[in-house]
């Protein structure tokens, strides 16, 4: 089976995807760092920014990347990674309300 590691900035984005292919197969770093640093929190709090490299680095590891339109967290992911062009697409376009 597979699985698929989300990097967000939204809890209701993470809870979406997991009700949509269910918690098992969308896992993410941790609720607390995610709640913390969701887009209505510091997102500039040193905690903030250390749980964004983690996620870089991880998202780094895997085998094909989704990106948001115009992401420099995306871009960074994807220069880590070292993905060739068809192995990463860009997709996320109308946000999660």
């Amino acid at each position: 089976s597979q699985r698929f590691f989300v990097a967000a900035d939204s809890m209701v984005a993470i809870q979406a995807l997991r009700s949509s292919f269910g918690n098992q197969t969308v896992v993410f770093l941790d609720v607390e760092s995610t709640a913390r640093c969701d887009a209505t929190a510091q997102t500039r709090h040193l905690s903030c920014v250390e749980h964004a490299i983690i996620e870089q680095r991880l998202l780094s590891r895997t085998r094909f990347i989704y990106t948001s339109y115009y992401s420099s967290f995306s871009e960074i992911s994807i220069r880590l990674s070292g993905l060739s062009k068809g192995e990463h697409a860009s997709g996320c376009v109308t946000p999660v309300d």
